[in-house]
């Protein structure tokens, strides 16, 4: 419903208003790069950015918003 995604965005908003500025700015550009592309372009080994990711999807699973991300 138009309620649930209102209350989606705004607790996505919340919680990623506190992630770091590297996480923020993986998750931004996932829509748009690889990881590949991204690790290439911030420097950082894609192994490491990997690790990132598990704790972004860790911080989804605490907050109870994983299961929006199901794929």
């Amino acid at each position: 419903s138009d309620t649930d995604r209102s209350d989606l965005r705004m607790d996505l908003a919340s919680l990623i208003a506190e992630f770091p500025p590297l996480w923020k700015e993986i998750l931004e550009r996932l829509t748009t790069c690889s990881l590949s592309e991204i690790a290439r372009d911030v420097n950082v080994p894609r192994s490491t950015l990997g690790d990132v990711l598990k704790k972004i999807r860790q911080r989804f699973v605490d907050a109870g918003l994983d299961k929006y991300f199901e794929a």
